[in-house]
């Protein structure tokens, strides 16, 4: 199973040095998900995390940067989904839900689907968890499915258990005064849960 970050909504200081080094101890994807920052402030914040884990960066809302910065793919709506669907994307393209019907209907070989709350958020008080999505990591699949919503060391094997191919971590990490720290932290529950 594969540990997915998100970043934080604003920036946080040291934030494209703290990325690089979750890069460098094995962090397989970064969603960089800056809802309000304009276009060149996310340009200039990709070009301050080493170029060479671009194809391991997936960018929201400024989509149109997977080409020019070549991403390893995007994180799109609904709406942007369904036009996708009749291109080949050279790339990942995510997509949040919040049901598993939602989670059947956009379910494609190219896709990472985030399927939340799973667990009551840390980022986003008040979005409690919905117990049922976790039956969703048992079920058949052509995408990879990444369980989202208050994810952390004391839940992380449970979201293994369960059958998902990726987990991916938010509040736990940018909470902290110490987010290299509490990645290794959770990367290293699962591998020892591997070896078991």
């Amino acid at each position: 199973m594969k540990l997915i970050v998100i970043t934080p909504e604003t920036f946080v200081k040291g934030e494209a040095e703290i990325i690089n080094k979750l890069f460098w101890v094995g962090l397989e994807y970064l969603h960089i998900r800056k809802p309000t920052a304009n276009e060149e402030t996310v340009r200039s914040f990709i070009k301050c995390i080493d170029s060479s884990f671009r194809k391991r960066l997936i960018i929201h809302k400024h989509v149109h940067l997977f080409e020019e910065m070549a991403l390893g793919g995007i994180h799109v709506g609904v709406e942007e989904f369904s036009a996708l669907a009749q291109k080949t994307l050279q790339g990942v393209c995510s997509i949040s839900t919040h049901s598993i019907a939602e989670f059947k209907a956009f379910d494609s070989p190219t896709t990472h689907i985030f399927i939340s709350p799973v667990f009551n958020s840390i980022s986003k008080i008040g979005y409690y968890a919905n117990p049922d999505l976790l039956a969703a990591g048992s079920i058949s699949r052509n995408g990879r499915l990444i369980a989202l919503g208050g994810i952390c060391c004391e839940n992380i094997l449970e979201v293994k258990r369960y059958g998902f191919d990726g987990a991916a971590i938010l509040g736990y990490l940018w909470n902290s005064d110490t987010p290299l720290n509490q990645f290794n932290k959770i990367q290293k529950m699962l591998h020892h849960a591997h070896e078991i």
